[in-house]
């Protein structure tokens, strides 16, 4: 399917539209964002942790001798069986993870990046900030923005290091963005290396 996305050349300051192909966006695409995001927000790390007989050094001084109680002979303090001991199937510390389905995952989050694709925006020669000034103007400081960016690009190092301090811009990469950041955000800035990295589009 084929979209219009805006590019901003920060060079001239010229507007412009740029048409691409990509995914069709699914009607149950909401639905999906919902089923991922509800995953995500469930992975923990357990902290809880009881001994097992394994995670004793010793088993301690016996109880009580071994015949002329009536007792049954118990040889360990660390018994399972006695207050204080071992304990039995007791919890341990683990990480808890919801899985997804890597095409699953990787088809929604182009479908959600495509269904904000209007309020999306590529920037061309970033070289050509050396300031914040020079890249404020042309954003909304009561709108929330999501710059996605390539590590391997040092255009891109070199703008994050330029507009790191801009309260209402959040940052992360083409590898690492996740489905909460999207839904965070209200408007989306590209470079052009990272616009190509999100949606496999060759280098213009």
């Amino acid at each position: 399917m084929k979209y219009q996305i805006k590019t901003l050349d920060l060079n001239t300051n010229k507007m412009a539209e740029t048409s691409f192909e990509s995914l069709e966006i699914n009607d149950n695409l909401k639905h999906n964002v919902f089923l991922i995001y509800n995953n995500q927000k469930k992975d923990r790390i357990v902290y809880s942790f009881t001994k097992s007989r394994s995670d004793f050094d010793s088993g301690g001084k016996k109880p009580f001798r071994q015949k002329g109680t009536g007792r049954a002979r118990q040889g360990t303090s660390r018994s399972p069986l006695k207050v204080g001991g071992s304990v039995i199937f007791g919890p341990k510390p683990r990480n808890v993870k919801r899985k997804s389905n890597d095409k699953f995952l990787s088809a929604s989050l182009t479908q959600l990046l495509l269904s904000k694709v209007d309020t999306s925006l590529i920037c061309k020669k970033t070289t050509n900030v050396t300031k914040v000034k020079d890249f404020i103007g042309h954003i909304e400081m009561d709108k929330t923005y999501l710059f996605v960016m390539d590590v391997n690009s040092s255009e891109d190092i070199q703008l994050f290091s330029r507009i790191k301090n801009i309260p209402n811009i959040y940052f992360n990469t083409v590898n690492s963005i996740v489905i909460e950041d999207v839904i965070r955000a209200e408007n989306i800035i590209y470079s052009e290396s990272s616009f190509n990295g999100c949606f496999n589009q060759e280098g213009s």
